[in-house]
């Protein structure tokens, strides 16, 4: 079974040619794309339960202080999770944050490569490797400590970013 260690690097501006660029400044432009461009990976109407934080917070199941450079959205255990876009299952399998599944998808913004991840998964549906379609099933939610719900990570180019710039989650 493959296995994977969290990236735990801190928050830097992006370089792209040489020029720094702050991604959270020109994303704000993203809640503009259509919404048929990338498909939410549960239903919206699910609350985020745990928001992004770029500075320390106390995570009381961990009982440690650090960002959370992700959201959890709550859901019913066992909720589908669809691709927000096309592309390939680089990571399908097991971690300390339990079952997860990492994309890297067929979607650019200013030349920067759309990845996202899911974690905390009752079950994947995908394999390292797979090409998949917008739309497709790629696991299921689990439980991790704090209730049923999804932790999703959006990355633009590597860089984390707060997935509330691109998809309408509340």
């Amino acid at each position: 079974m493959p296995t994977y260690q969290p990236d735990n690097t801190p928050h830097t501006p992006l370089s792209v040619e040489g020029q720094q660029v702050e991604l959270e400044t020109s994303l704000a432009e993203m809640r503009t794309i259509p919404e048929d461009r990338l498909l939410p990976p549960v239903d919206t109407d699910y609350p985020v339960t745990s928001p992004y934080s770029e500075g320390n917070r106390y995570i009381e199941q961990l009982n440690q202080n650090r960002p959370h450079r992700a959201i959890d959205i709550g859901t019913p255990l066992g909720t589908p999770i669809q691709s927000p876009a096309s592309g390939t299952v680089t990571f399908a399998g097991q971690t300390n944050y339990g079952n997860v599944v990492m994309l890297d998808h067929n979607y650019y913004y200013q030349g920067l490569q759309l990845s996202t991840s899911y974690s905390h998964l009752s079950s994947i549906s995908v394999t390292q490797g797979m090409q998949i379609q917008m739309g497709q099933i790629i696991g299921y939610t689990g439980t991790y400590g704090t209730g049923p719900h999804l932790h999703f990570v959006v990355r633009i180019g590597g860089q984390r970013i707060n997935p509330l710039l691109l998809f309408p989650y509340r």
